[in-house]
């Protein structure tokens, strides 16, 4: 889940405070910003009276109160992490029937493909099918709004990466005709804007068109499920 954090000074219910904001991106839920953040459903709606209990009123592209700093919240004892054999904390839900010695877990949210999650933490299918049996080599079974397990404990896969004259690892799939000397990347999900994706690496569409000429200053050639340069 991609997060945005920061300190400032906004209404968080009726009163002016110093508060921590999440940025909320299309497909996220309330129980994935609570569980993320550690806060109560109650504090969530206290802090953002729009939203309410049902979560019937959470706007995407928009930020929330998640934190009042004059007001630790306090964490949500449910769902509650279960402590394996193995000693890793496994957070909850997790895909169906998958293995105990997870030490790595990605959040799966709505509209997530196997593809972005093996490009993402550099695993194969294989690895993804293996870890979590209910998805399947053919990514049949992939559950929305729980987590997957995307590494073991003494496990150390090879990564699917290209090591380009600049020395530094390029994770793939990219945008087509990405410079090469770039250094910072960020996975482009679908309905990611660019907007979005320059104000979050906190860079200008001109550099953002410059390191990806196929997007364009317009942002028409953005492609989904690939990397983009944003660093140099």
């Amino acid at each position: 889940m991609q997060v945005r954090v920061e300190s400032v000074r906004v209404f968080c219910g009726l009163l002016q405070v110093i508060l921590v904001t999440h940025y909320i991106w299309k497909g996220n839920t309330c129980w994935q910003i609570t569980s993320h953040r550690g806060i109560t459903q109650e504090q969530f709606a206290k802090w953002n009276p729009k939203i309410g209990l049902q979560c019937d009123g959470l706007w995407a592209e928009t930020y929330a109160c998640v934190g009042v700093l004059e007001d630790a919240p306090t964490p949500d004892p449910t769902p509650d992490p279960t402590t394996p054999s193995n000693g890793i904390e496994t957070p909850q839900p997790t895909q169906p029937n998958m293995v105990s010695n997870c030490d790595q877990f990605h959040w799966i949210s709505k509209g997530n493909t196997c593809g972005q999650i093996t490009s993402y933490n550099q695993i194969s299918q294989q690895d993804l099918a293996t870890w979590n049996p209910q998805i399947g080599e053919q990514c049949t079974g992939l559950w929305a709004d729980a987590y997957a397990c995307v590494g073991v404990i003494g496990d150390a896969p090879t990564p699917d990466k290209t090591a380009p004259s600049n020395g530094i690892e390029t994770p793939q799939p990219t945008q087509p005709g990405m410079v090469s000397n770039c250094k910072l990347f960020h996975w482009i999900s679908k309905g990611n804007t660019c907007g979005q994706i320059t104000w979050y690496n906190q860079i200008s569409q001109q550099d953002l068109a410059t390191w990806n000429p196929q997007i364009g200053e317009q942002c028409t050639g953005l492609w989904a499920d690939a990397y983009a340069c944003v660093g140099v």
